[in-house]
């Protein structure tokens, strides 16, 4: 399995197929968004969030657990905690291993993780799963004072060496990853606003439209439903079920592309043939 290689700076990797297994890493970050795939490069991973606790998202945790020789942080809904914790007892038994070591962080909406400097994860409850959490990552950004904006280099110098604060700071989002997710994630004005968006896109049909509804995942009518209010640099379509040609995608695809700002990349991630 060779994953895919996007063009941003946060040095995306990914893998996708609907039922078959997904993972999000961005490498620059060391963040893992799910792990139902393996690829070397995730060893490297410090942080794992986990979205849901279905088989196509989680599978390869305890692979990353058994190579991995530090703690790993994984944030996951506390309700995953317990059987996480048997499938991990009984692996590490079956396999001879010494007791896998991570960290355990509930998610919580309220509850904002530092991950790296200036990065904060936010976890946003959806409906898919019982489990199901979106990840939403922020970036602490300083910016000029608009009463110093009229001022040169060194008075700005100046001021910053006489103690004085000139500078302010805002939270912008940066990276959305949906996860498997109903409709209702449009109701998440970040989504639309974030540099990145990761967006699950699981059926392309319309014979399958109500089934897509009925199961809590997106069709692309739903996104091109709403495609004048994405503002992102990437939009990356992820998830998408393998029994649809990569000609039949990319034929309908270009209706969203045609509805999306200029401004916004559609990527696709799609990973066979």
């Amino acid at each position: 399995m060779t994953p895919n290689i996007w063009p941003n700076s946060f040095g995306l990797h990914s893998f996708s197929a609907g039922g078959v297994g997904s993972f999000y890493f961005f490498k620059n970050f060391k963040l893992l968004i799910d792990i139902g795939e393996w690829h070397p490069i995730l060893e490297t991973a410090q942080h794992v969030f986990l979205t849901h606790g279905h088989f196509d998202h989680i599978s390869n945790l305890f692979r990353l657990l058994s190579y991995r020789r530090q703690t790993l942080t994984i944030y996951a809904h506390p309700g995953m905690l317990p059987n996480i914790a048997k499938a991990c007892r009984a692996l590490e038994e079956l396999n001879g291993f010494d007791p896998w070591g991570y960290q355990w962080q509930d998610l919580a909406q309220d509850i904002n993780f530092e991950i790296g400097k200036n990065l904060l994860m936010q976890s946003i409850p959806l409906v898919h799963h019982k489990y199901s959490n979106a990840c939403l990552i922020w970036e602490r950004r300083k910016f000029l004072q608009e009463r110093y904006k009229n001022l040169d280099t060194k008075q700005i110098q100046s001021l910053v060496l006489e103690g004085h604060n000139v500078t302010s700071e805002k939270l912008s989002p940066i990276i959305f990853c949906s996860g498997d997710t109903g409709s209702d994630v449009f109701q998440i004005k970040e989504m639309f606003e974030a540099e990145v968006c990761v967006l699950e896109c699981t059926f392309w049909d319309d014979e399958y439209r109500d089934s897509a509804k009925k199961w809590n995942h997106l069709h692309i009518y739903d996104i091109l439903d709403v495609a004048s209010q994405f503002d992102n640099r990437i939009l990356l379509l992820s998830h998408i079920s393998n029994r649809y040609s990569i000609e039949f995608i990319k034929e309908l695809s270009q209706k969203l592309r045609n509805a999306l700002h200029k401004n916004v990349l559609l990527l696709l991630d799609i990973p066979y043939g």
